[in-house]
């Protein structure tokens, strides 16, 4: 069997909120940085190295903005998680629930789990052994 995996809730939203602020700090300054090199490549620098910051700046800008996107994207997916993982919790919390108290059937608590009709909970009934009587023999030898 594989092993468990102990999720908190509480630690994923807070994760994904440190992402989210992060994500925003590294905005601002790549707002800030973008304005101040625009002003420089603005104010008539010329020459070499002018021609060769030019696109080096280019594809720095793009790939910080990736590196922004992927934080963001990360924050996103993990406050998704904990959200999912709270209603799992909840959904399980609640099952459990109407289990102990007798309400829960094999097949409410695949409803309530949302597993769907390809989900059967419980074992199948086995034919009696021989027939109803309980013999062990086949009903054609029973006299």
């Amino acid at each position: 069997m594989g092993r468990s995996v102990d999720v908190v809730v509480s630690e994923l939203h807070t994760a994904a909120a440190r992402l989210r602020d992060a994500g925003q700090r590294l905005q601002d300054g790549l707002t800030g940085v973008d304005l101040e090199t625009r002003e420089l490549l603005g104010s008539g620098w010329k020459g070499d190295a002018a021609s060769a910051y030019g696109p080096a700046w280019d594809q720095w800008h793009t790939g910080a903005g990736q590196v922004i996107r992927g934080v963001q994207i990360m924050s996103d997916l993990l406050t998704i998680a904990g959200k999912e993982y709270a209603k799992t919790d909840r959904q399980a919390g609640e099952v459990l629930d109407a289990t102990m108290q007798g309400t829960g059937t094999a097949s409410g608590l695949a409803q309530q789990m949302d597993l769907g009709s390809a989900s059967r909970v419980g074992p199948t009934a086995a034919p009696a052994p021989g027939g109803a009587d309980g013999s062990d023999e086949p009903p054609a030898r029973r006299r």
